[in-house]
């Protein structure tokens, strides 16, 4: 029952993963259009910026958006089972490169689509943001409960 348990922490990090798979398997019109649409939405905020430069930090800003969210889901799992702040934290790293990896390497097979190693560093940066965060709140709320109380 408690291996259940274990693994019923990983689902959102796989259904997650399932979302990455999707979205880049779009072929490069589709996700061209998708992110021109956002950026035309968003020039309404930002008018004295180029849509060609809001269009690009975009796309890249994509890249870390989705790899932060599968580091913060990932992260988790991998600290419940492995009982280590250091090893989960690798780990999550680790495997989330190799999911960069393969995620880039697959995008050759897709119209419009290219391999692009910038893009997987973009990637991994966004794993090791998300997990990076959860770990670093996860050592102040140590800190937070170890801390003397004032007036005691």
């Amino acid at each position: 029952m408690n291996e259940r348990r274990n693994l019923f922490y990983f689902l959102p990090a796989v259904l997650w993963l399932a979302v990455i798979f999707f979205l880049s398997s779009q072929t490069g019109n589709d996700t061209a259009s998708l992110c021109l649409a956002i950026t035309q939405w968003l020039m309404r905020f930002l008018p004295n910026v180029a849509e060609t430069e809001l269009h690009l930090w975009l796309r890249k800003l994509a890249h870390i958006g989705v790899y932060f969210v599968e580091g913060a889901l990932l992260y988790p799992a991998l600290r419940r089972r492995l009982r280590g702040m250091g090893k989960s934290f690798a780990l999550t790293i680790a495997v989330c490169a190799l999911i960069a990896a393969v995620d880039e390497a697959h995008k050759i097979l897709i119209p419009g689509r290219h391999c692009s190693w910038d893009e997987a560093a973009l990637n991994v940066l966004g794993a090791f943001l998300g997990a990076g965060l959860l770990a670093a709140f996860g050592k102040w709320r140590k800190w937070r409960r170890r801390a003397p109380k004032e007036g005691a």
